[in-house]
Order: structure tokens, then sequence, then C-alpha cells
């Protein structure tokens, strides 16, 4: 019979310089996709947009609470595919998140709309500008940014985010 303790440092022999080459690959391609958004600590770029109920969306008003901004497009897989974890996160927050998802890259503002009611997209859905796609360096679907109480950039990711990805996300920026 094997010995416990040998058994769990011939484990860690065994496997332990795979997870460490994983979890350097993970972090590395984390990096790279993000390296180009604007940087933690940074003032989010300002906007003023309307959103699919008429009303304005600014900058400004999101200002006080920690903000998650989804940035997405209509025919973008992944960004429907991650559409219910941002509405599972908005549901569990309630009033201590403000999420605002931003539509980018549309034909027109009905593609936005039909997107936001198919998927359960959480309001409100505001009709993103080239420009704000340029000022927040948008370069793949989906993006998206944490905003600290100040309106800050706290975190950003690119590509599918996990429920668990996005409420970690937002608990390090109410924290920190």
């Amino acid at each position: 019979m094997m010995e416990p303790k040998a058994g769990k440092t011939r484990f860690i022999k065994k496997y332990g310089g795979e997870v460490v080459l994983f979890l350097v690959i993970f972090f590395g391609v984390m990096w790279w996709q993000t390296r180009a958004l604007v940087g933690s600590g940074e003032p989010a770029p300002a906007f003023d947009l309307v959103s699919t109920e008429g009303q304005r969306v600014s900058t400004e008003s999101l200002k006080g609470e920690v903000t998650l901004l989804y940035f997405w497009a209509p025919w973008c897989g992944v960004c429907k595919a991650n559409a219910h974890n941002v509405q599972d996160v908005k549901s569990r927050w309630g009033a201590k998140l403000n999420v605002v998802s931003v539509g980018l890259s549309y034909k027109n503002t009905q593609e936005v709309m039909d997107f936001a009611s198919g998927h359960g997209m959480p309001q409100p859905v505001v009709f993103g500008e080239d420009s704000t796609g340029r000022d927040y360096r948008i370069n793949a679907f989906p993006t998206v940014y944490i905003l600290d109480e100040t309106g800050a950039v706290s975190g950003s990711v690119v590509g599918y985010t996990t429920e668990l990805g996005l409420h970690a996300r937002v608990l390090w920026a109410k924290l920190f």
C-alpha cells in the first residue's frame, strides 16, 4: 500500500508542471486579449447614448455604484451565449450593480432591439456609436468593462466570461 504523502508528492511531480504551464498560458491569453483596452484605474471614456426605451444613459449617471458595461454585436454568437451570464449577474446583484448593455456593429436599431429582447438583455440596452467602440477600444465581442463607483475602469475581459468570472470582477470592484 502506497503512503498518502508519497502519492501526493508523485502527483505534484507528475502534473505540477502541466498545471503551471496551463496557468501561464491562460493568464497570458487573458492579458493579450485585454492589452489594448482602457486600463485599470483610468477614467472610463464618457458617453451619452440613447436606450431602446428612448432614455438617455451617460457615464455620469452611472457614478455612485459599480457598473458592468457589456459591449456586444447582434451577429456575435459568443455574445448570444454570454448574454444569460450578464442577465444572471444583474439579477443576483440587483440595485447594487448598474448594468448597461451596449449594442455595437449593427445594421439598424431594430436589429439591436430584436437581439436584446430575444436574449433577455438587462436594461438599459443602448445604441452604441462608432465613437463609443473606438473610445473603449473594442476590437472583439463580447467585451466587458467593470467600472468602480467613481467611474474608473476596475477591470475588463474579452470573449466568453462565466457567471462566476463576472461575479468575481464585480466583487473585486466593490472591495478594492
